[in-house]
């Protein structure tokens, strides 16, 4: 069982971004599991059994990697055909999580989940190397606009479609959730969008970065944070 994730909105206009990202992912990860194609999850809101858990060899070949286990046995789930996966639309299964603290906070979220990439199955990363590209020429064309100005039209229209069907997809999903944005706050969100996806797609895959006081190499752990008293897990996932 999947539901809705909210970042909370502390008024700042940083959280108000993040709020819409985390609600965009819900979105679109609700009408995957509609269309009969669970894809994406995220681990904050996110239940399965523990025996099925079991069944799976939950996170095996995965612990090494900095981000993807809510996804990848999300998928793991899907292939085997043996359990019924939904998306719980009530707002009282909302979860709410708190925003990063900074924009260095942000870009290592961003970081940490665009490492996981090349890990997922081959359909999957076919659409998010489209994805990319089609965000690359947005940036190209931008740039080739202002030294000829016929070009300028196509990257109106390319730019004008992408944010037509996130703004469908906004309209789609908040009528089951009571959240609001501005106009403002989402033309922002999409000019940004594209930039910070362009820096950490590449990023991820052969940078380094740091998350929770581990450091990470190519989406790899390559230094743990030290040991203290406190076990509790980092990962927000529930068994029952």
């Amino acid at each position: 069982v999947l539901s809705w994730l909210k970042v909370t909105n502390n008024r700042s206009f940083f959280s108000k971004l993040e709020s819409l990202d985390s609600l965009f992912y819900s979105f679109i990860g609700a009408g995957l599991v509609g269309f009969g194609k669970p894809t994406i999850a995220n681990g904050a809101n996110f239940a399965y059994r523990k025996k099925v858990f079991e069944e799976l060899n939950g996170f095996a070949g995965q612990q090494q990697y900095a981000s993807g286990d809510d996804d990848l046995f999300l998928q793991k789930l899907t292939r085997q055909k043996k359990w019924q996966i939904r998306f719980q639309p009530s707002t009282k299964a909302l979860v709410t999580t708190t925003p990063v603290e900074n924009f260095y906070e942000f870009i290592s979220q961003r970081l940490r989940w665009a490492s996981k990439g090349p890990i997922y199955p081959n359909a999957i990363l076919f659409i998010q190397i489209g994805l990319y590209l089609f965000f690359l020429a947005l940036l190209f064309g931008f740039v080739l606009s202002f030294l000829q100005s016929q070009i300028f039209i196509f990257f109106g229209i390319a730019f004008l479609t992408k944010i037509l069907a996130d703004w469908l997809i906004f309209v789609s999903g908040k009528k089951h959730i009571n959240f609001n944005s501005n106009a403002f706050v989402f033309f922002y969100q999409e000019t940004l969008q594209i930039l910070y996806i362009l820096f950490v797609g590449i990023g991820g895959l052969w940078g380094q970065f740091t998350w929770k006081g581990r450091k990470f190499t190519h989406g790899k752990v390559t230094q743990r944070k030290p040991e203290t008293g406190d076990r509790r897990p980092e990962t927000g996932l529930i068994f029952f």
